[in-house]
């Protein structure tokens, strides 16, 4: 009889060799189709991303994303683990691309909110991060700026500072929009 740890090793053992084939779109599609809305299958990816090569973390990370994209119920649970894998570095530039686009739009345990506001803005910061990191960090923090508006002040300010400093059409996009949103009364 099968063990719920052997499925689960024979999952981990089927994404690796799913990752291993090629790096495309279609593949990462493919692969979400696999996992579905299988809780099991979404806890095997979250162990590549925590414990693979290089780069079988890079296309999880992407397979992972767009996961929460269409279930953010299936990767809400691994929440925790996804802020803690944020924490290390050096970390490749696509696993943080990804999940900061996941806390993007993944309801936010309130025991995280802390960590990930100093995460996004440290991100946001630092000028040396790649554009999608920062875009991303900007939505997190507008949106967790419901719950906590004293961070308003600081976004808002941050915001118009990059504005300021000629930034890439991706940041300027969406600086104006989250200005645009946080200028607005009430």
């Amino acid at each position: 009889m099968k063990s719920q740890c052997d499925d689960e090793v024979l999952f981990v053992q089927e994404l690796a060799a799913l990752l291993s084939k090629e790096h495309s779109r279609h593949q990462r599609d493919m692969i979400v189709s696999w996992i579905g809305t299988d809780a099991k299958k979404i806890s095997a990816a979250i162990y590549v991303l925590c414990h693979h090569s290089y780069r079988d973390v890079q296309r999880v990370a992407w397979v992972i994303s767009a996961v929460a994209e269409k279930h953010p119920e299936l990767v809400a649970p691994h929440l925790k683990t996804l802020v803690l894998r944020l924490g290390r570095t050096p970390l490749p530039d696509a696993v943080k691309r990804n999940i900061v686009r996941i806390l993007s739009f993944v309801p936010l345990p309130a025991e995280a909110h802390s960590e990930i506001v100093h995460t996004c803005f440290g991100y946001l910061y630092a000028a040396h991060e790649p554009v999608a990191v920062r875009v991303f960090a900007m939505s997190v923090l507008y949106r967790l700026s419901g719950a906590y508006p004293e961070i308003k002040t600081e976004l808002k300010e941050l915001l118009e500072l990059e504005l300021e400093k000629m930034p890439s059409p991706g940041i300027k996009s969406r600086a104006q929009k989250i200005l645009s949103q946080l200028r607005k009364p009430g």
